[in-house]
């Protein structure tokens, strides 16, 4: 008898090592995916408190065992303060996610495995499948849904999509986010390391240029990421020479990749400046479709050639040595030593020590996925590389910054909602419970859109003047007030071109926009009808346009938020006031 109980217990411990053990766990946290990812996902939630103590389930589809010693060797302390048990099972069987739990797990993190093909697919499959378990659940579950491509979000974007009621989804796109954690500026420190650095304001006469080596996935990334920060309120799109913001690739395949840059994003292109170099003295010039107009406030170029090649070196210089220009470079191919090598050897112009009189050196961000700690401590120890700043590790920063967007944005949802149902705004509410709410009953897209403006609205306080926690008060400033709803425009067709919607031309937009204030009923239905239809079938907005060509009533609404959103923006700015006060 004895023997057999031994045989059984044994055969249970292979099973648990092996993660084929299932057991029964409530108000748990789900994670659905495995490697480095999931480490580095860990350590980010072992580090808040909320999470302290609470029951971690992971299913992998790779190997349990390796997933847990994993977790041991990389975080021994951090893994200390959560109870984690690891299993073996695919994402994508409804019988796995019902023997995790799926229907009383309070958190679910749908990540995936490291480098396995069709990611996003795959994470999206397994969303769909978490909503239709959880559909008579009682409670609501956080879930956080990971993605890769822009084609995903911009799909995502346009499915037709209702309100979930016991699952509150946040879409992350690790990359973007790892981006955002750089640009933003959420620490005193951290403003330094922003594309403006401070130096824009609405009497400047500079503007903004990046220049990306590498036209890779995460440099695709941090293009498309600054282009939702790059909006100041010293563009003037009437001005014969307006100060746009440039962005720059450099790619020895510039040309293949820019065609498939610009397949990605069509109206972007019909929208935009864009330059191709392939040598100092040839060029190919692409203008805004004259259907549209010249309103959008960042322009493009993109480069063939190597950041080796004496030309490009030059072009470098030239960038650097303009008073007109904030320069930053970021290096990012996708092999971490030969971006930790580039940015070694450019152009001592580039670098602390070579910084022309009346210019500010370049930042210099260098992807660096595995470990920036070489270059930090070179950034800090070497006077002339005290410019340069790596990025890419995911560690702790990137968790609580999503929950901060998140908190902003759903205050920024609040107003919205305010503006778009014609009600007065009185004041923010305290209750968390009804932001909450209001945030469940939105879908997907809009919930994206939200963060969107909230990732950006501290970027534009700060180019006005508005960054401080006195600052957050409704804006009565006419002329401030102007400008901000200036660059929120600019912000919002940015965001939507990039997500994939495209402007309608301007001699339509006009029509429209003249019919839905007409005196004649049957006329504004109309109009409203074909609105929704452009929006519905041909992915088209009528207000991705110049501010000044928007309906009155559009302006109205526009200003109404603006005019509160550093009320929406109040704990972010407190919690940086708090570190700044420290």
């Amino acid at each position: 008898m004895r023997h057999v109980d031994r045989r059984r217990a044994a055969s249970r411990a292979t099973r648990y090592r092996d993660g084929l053990v299932r057991y029964t766990f409530h108000n748990h946290i789900l994670i659905f995916g495995g490697g480095m990812m999931v480490v580095e996902l860990v350590d980010a939630l072992a580090s808040r408190q909320e999470f302290a103590g609470r029951q971690l389930v992971i299913t992998t589809q790779g190997d349990a065992g390796q997933m847990r010693r994993l977790l041991e060797e990389r975080l021994a302390e951090a893994a200390s303060t959560m109870d984690i048990t690891v299993y073996r099972g695919h994402r994508g069987s409804e019988a796995e996610l019902r023997a995790s739990g799926i229907e009383q797990a309070s958190h679910i993190f749908i990540v995936g495995e490291d480098d396995e093909d069709g990611h996003d697919a795959l994470n999206v499959d397994c969303w769909q499948k978490v909503m239709r378990l959880r559909q008579h659940s009682p409670h609501v579950a956080q879930c956080i849904l990971y993605v890769d491509l822009d084609a995903t979000i911009q799909l995502i974007h346009k499915l037709p999509q209702e309100a979930h009621t016991s699952v509150e989804t946040t879409l992350v796109s690790r990359q973007q986010l790892l981006v955002q954690q750089l640009l933003m500026g959420d620490s005193p420190q951290g403003v330094s390391h922003t594309l403006d650095r401070g130096l824009i304001s609405p009497e400047s006469d500079r503007y903004v240029h990046l220049v990306v080596v590498g036209m890779t996935s995460i440099g695709c990334t941090f293009a498309t990421t600054a282009a939702q920060f790059c909006h100041f309120p010293n563009f003037d799109e009437s001005s014969p020479h307006p100060l746009r913001t440039k962005i720059t690739f450099v790619d020895p395949e510039a040309y293949r990749k820019m065609c498939r840059f610009k397949s990605l994003h069509p109206m972007l292109f019909s929208l935009s400046h864009s330059r191709y170099y392939s040598d100092e003295t040839s060029w190919l010039q692409g203008r805004p479709d004259s259907r549209y107009g010249d309103f959008m406030d960042v322009e493009w170029q993109f480069v063939k050639g190597t950041i080796d090649e004496e030309w490009v070196r030059a072009l470098l210089v030239s960038c650097a040595e303009d008073p007109k220009q904030v320069l930053s470079v970021a290096f990012c191919s996708q092999n971490a030593d030969e971006n930790y090598v580039q940015s070694l050897h450019l152009p001592q112009q580039l670098y602390v020590s070579g910084a022309s009189q009346g210019t500010t050196p370049p930042n210099i961000y260098v992807y660096q996925p595995s470990s920036g700690s070489l270059l930090r401590a070179a950034q800090t120890e070497v006077m002339q590389l005290g410019n340069l700043v790596p990025f890419g590790e995911w560690g702790r920063g990137c968790d609580p910054l999503m929950v901060r967007q998140t908190a902003v944005a759903k205050r920024v949802n609040y107003l919205r909602q305010k503006e778009t149902s014609g009600k007065a705004f009185e004041s923010m509410p305290t209750d968390a419970v009804l932001l909450d709410s209001l945030w469940q009953q939105i879908s997907l897209s809009e919930k994206m859109s939200n963060i969107c403006s909230a990732t950006a609205v501290y970027t534009q306080m700060r180019c006005l003047g508005l960054e401080t926690a006195e600052g957050c008060a409704p804006l009565d400033d006419a002329e401030v007030l102007e400008r901000f709803i200036r660059v929120e425009q600019a912000r919002w067709n940015m965001e939507k071109v990039l997500a994939g919607f495209g402007a309608q031309p301007a001699d339509e937009h006009k029509a429209l926009n003249a019919a839905l204030q007409s005196d004649n009923n049957e006329e504004r239905e109309e109009a409203r009808t074909m609105v929704n239809r452009n929006a519905n079938l041909r992915h088209l907005l009528k207000d991705i346009a110049p501010y000044a060509t928007l309906a009155e009533s559009r302006q109205e609404e526009i200003r109404s938020l603006v005019r509160n959103l550093p009320l929406a923006a109040l704990p972010y700015i407190m919690e940086v006031k708090g570190e700044q006060d420290k």
